[in-house]
């Protein structure tokens, strides 16, 4: 479920990183927006290094999908808005999906337990352990009470 998380934030990552580049270089967006409060408007040294710009999307993509928020990356364009409506939506299927698997594992975790717990009753009544058990219970106590009276003794002496 881990895998299909982080693959999803890349595939999110990627999308939002290519409406940061538009076609009309005059359109503002938020990877200029980033690129002239970070850089003081050069784009050359945040574009030299690919990773700054890759972690400021995936910063962005698991804030939204997380329905979180930070607002220190967000949509300017049109585009870049409508991604981020579908983005929110996209994330709380997503979550709602992954806590429904953890439910079913514990549930399923929970079943296994009954039937074992259902089989282990099962033969110890076939195999008639449990006065075995109880027999040996009763001596393991009064063992331990002879022990502590010896105990008792000793001390108040």
């Amino acid at each position: 479920m881990l895998v299909f998380l982080a693959m999803i934030s890349h595939f999110c990552t990627c999308l939002w990183i290519s409406l940061g580049f538009p076609e009309d270089p005059e359109e503002l967006t938020w990877f200029s927006t980033i690129t002239n409060f970070y850089f003081n408007g050069s784009a050359q040294e945040i574009t030299e290094n690919s990773w700054t710009i890759y972690f400021a999307g995936l910063f962005y993509v698991i804030g939204t999908l997380t329905t979180v928020g930070y607002g220190s990356n967000t949509g300017i364009s049109t585009r870049e808005r409508l991604f981020a409506m579908v983005l929110l939506f996209f994330g709380i299927l997503v979550f709602a999906i992954f806590f429904e698997k953890i439910k079913e594992a514990t549930r399923l975790l929970n079943h296994f337990k009954i039937l074992q717990n259902k089989e282990v009753k099962h033969f110890r009544k076939k195999k008639k352990i449990e006065k075995e058990i109880e027999r040996r219970d009763f001596c393991l106590l009064n063992k331990n009470q002879k022990k502590n009276q010896t105990n008792r003794l000793q001390i108040s002496n």
